[in-house]
């Protein structure tokens, strides 16, 4: 288990909404094979496959908003991993929503 605190949104581009808060807060994170399934308790489960050793990455739709969303996680210890994500809302294509995150590891379920 895994707590994510919330962090700032950086928006690049020509932007009309406003920024995006994403609460995630504790995470359980599930391996198999090649994947990852990272499940929150407010904004669902998404699944995550394997890029590269110890780098894990997400593209699709949004769990949290109307919009496509990119997510790679890179796990920098076996206590500690980072994750980038950038979301571009169907309403507002233009501008681009990064979100880096430091996840600080509680317990093994």
């Amino acid at each position: 288990m895994w707590e994510v605190p919330s962090t700032p949104d950086t928006m690049t581009g020509t932007c009309t909404a406003g920024p995006l808060s994403v609460p995630y807060g504790r995470i359980a994170i599930t391996p198999s094979d090649n994947s990852l399934e990272f499940r929150d308790q407010g904004v669902g489960t998404y699944t995550f496959f394997m890029a590269r050793p110890n780098v894990y990455s997400y593209t699709g739709r949004s769990n949290l908003v109307e919009g496509n969303l990119n997510m790679t996680l890179t796990f920098n210890s076996p206590q500690s991993w980072s994750m980038r994500a950038v979301t571009v809302l169907d309403a507002d294509p233009q501008c681009q929503h990064d979100h880096d995150y430091a996840a600080v590891f509680l317990w093994i379920r």
